[in-house]
């Protein structure tokens, strides 16, 4: 599991990480347009105030997902979820509301991650 709470992060694993680069630059897009919508409100981001965007790596099990405070992911309802094609692969993108201001926002390949994950995409797309 990788936590992203800037672009810095996104930068370090472009460089680094043995991620799928179209992955990083949807994520990277993504978080982008998420700080120019805190920047049209004039609010500034925090992720200790705001949330984080988390990505799951192939042999990750839902249970990782307890470190950021999600402890059962079969409990937990999205605000959305959904599906995107990069090449030859289907990723999610599923966000999480914890409260008016936190969400955590976790892109995955579900086919990388456990049944309980998988179920719970499924039930919520």
């Amino acid at each position: 599991m990788r936590i992203i709470q800037s672009l810095k992060n996104i930068e370090h694993l472009k460089q680094l990480s043995t991620l799928d680069k179209d992955l990083l630059n949807k994520v990277d897009e993504d978080f982008q347009c998420m700080l120019n919508q805190y920047k049209s409100l004039d609010w500034e981001y925090s992720p200790e105030a705001n949330g984080i965007t988390v990505i799951l790596e192939p042999g990750d099990t839902s249970d990782i997902l307890k470190h950021i405070g999600i402890s059962h992911i079969k409990d937990t309802i999205p605000e959305f979820v959904d599906e995107f094609d990069l090449r030859d692969t289907t990723y999610t993108k599923s966000l999480i509301l914890f409260n008016n201001e936190y969400a955590v926002l976790i892109y995955a390949n579900p086919s990388e991650i456990d049944s309980d994950f998988q179920n719970w995409i499924k039930k919520n797309l």
